[in-house]
């Protein structure tokens, strides 16, 4: 008997095996009082962490490729039982209902055990940070029962049950804060690939989220305040998405990205900002949509040597200078915004060429537009109130 092709096959299973183990992630579940760095230095790549509800207060570095997700969901539980009996001889029914309930506020914070280290430092790749999200169930469960009885010649009873049951789960975000000191921010994203940060409330740190060099990072549903510095600040990055976010009441910027390349920005409201609300250097691939900067100290929106901009629907409101500032800008379209209650300038345009502007709507101003041109001036200006389309432009709520 050839005894190679049973080896082989044996050892063909086996290795199988070990690689459909290792393709099976893991979830690991953290209870306050528990360590998240603990929990991510047993897991491997792709593991899943879950923060129940509660309080945590650590300084995390994520070294691997996991997602930490908190299970934070306000619970509400009911059941109501009414029992019949109604006795046939007599016509009469007794009633007696029961209902009961169970809630639970749940909530996740993860506050900085050290106020100059940021809470969560992202070095590796692929990182999900985010709250679990939920949308409200409800279910309902009809049963009856009969109970055949003859105590007495004179009476038959008939039982019945019916049980109704709901189960709803809500929103509640994850909580960042406390990293207030030296420069911190509640998440630091330092070279990383693929970071998605999603359904956070971020408040009272020194930097609200802090994206260095990293690569195609998702910020969503995010609700930023209170920040001492910038409410998210990004440099030498190379794709930064930010959509459906609420940066009120920074020290500094709303949001401010330097040295670069594709940033996209949708349905954003800044507010409230001590210098400018949003404010992009050297910036190629600008794309912004029904973004709305209020009450900037300085100026709402600055693009300073820029390129390759597409800025639609959206607005530069009561800043302290100009609603729109684009110094040494070259390539784009503005389009359909509204530029109002500044008080320098709705749109102060400097050294740009090849801009097109489009059907904006600057108005009581200081003075609503002034351009500089360094020579002949490329851009056009364009006025068609009928040509602007402008879907879905609802922007996030200010936090309460």
């Amino acid at each position: 008997m050839n005894s190679k092709p049973i080896a082989m096959f044996i050892l063909i299973v086996a290795v199988s095996m070990i690689f459909v183990g290792s393709a099976t992630a893991a979830r690991y579940y953290v209870n306050p009082g528990d360590s998240i760095q603990a929990a991510i230095n047993g897991a491997d790549d792709g593991d899943t962490i879950i923060l129940n509800d509660g309080n945590y207060t650590e300084n995390v570095i994520v070294n691997k490729s996991v997602a930490i997700i908190s299970k934070g969901v306000d619970e509400y539980y009911s059941e109501n039982v009414d029992e019949y009996t109604r006795y046939w001889i007599f016509w009469w029914r007794y009633v007696s209902s029961h209902n009961y309930t169970y809630e639970n506020d749940g909530s996740v914070t993860v506050s900085a055990l050290n106020p100059r280290h940021s809470i969560f430092t992202v070095e590796s790749d692929d990182v999900t940070i985010m709250n679990i999200q939920t949308e409200e169930e409800s279910s309902g469960v009809y049963t009856t029962y009969y109970n055949y009885w003859l105590p007495q010649w004179n009476f038959y009873p008939r039982n019945k049950n019916v049980t109704y049951w709901e189960y709803s789960c809500f929103d509640n975000p994850m909580g960042l804060t406390g990293a207030s000191k030296s420069d911190a921010a509640s998440i630091e994203v330092i070279g990383a690939d693929g970071t998605q940060l999603i359904n956070l409330v971020i408040y009272n740190n020194d930097n609200g989220i802090k994206l260095i060099d990293a690569t195609d990072v998702t910020i969503e549903d995010v609700q930023i305040s209170d920040s001492d510095k910038e409410g998210i600040t990004a440099s030498g990055c190379d794709g930064v998405y930010i959509h459906d976010c609420t940066i009120v009441d920074s020290g500094k910027r709303g949001i401010e990205i330097d040295d670069s390349v594709d940033v996209d920005m949708e349905h954003v409201l800044v507010l409230n900002s001590d210098k400018s609300g949003i404010d992009l250097s050297s910036v190629t691939g600008v794309s912004m949509y029904n973004v709305v900067a209020d009450g900037a100290g300085k100026n709402a929106i600055c693009l300073d040597q820029c390129t390759d901009m597409d800025i639609e629907c959206g607005a530069g409101l009561n800043g302290g200078r100009s609603g729109l500032y684009m110094n040494y800008c070259d390539d784009g379209y503005v389009g359909c915004n509204e530029f109002a209650d500044n008080d320098n300038y709705g749109m102060k345009i400097m050294y740009t060429n090849n801009v097109v502007f489009d059907t904006n709507d600057a108005h009581d101003n200081g003075e609503d537009v002034k351009e500089h041109a360094d020579g002949a001036s490329t851009n056009t200006w364009i006025s068609d109130p009928d040509g602007c389309e402008c879907d879905d432009t609802s922007v996030p709520n200010e936090p309460e």
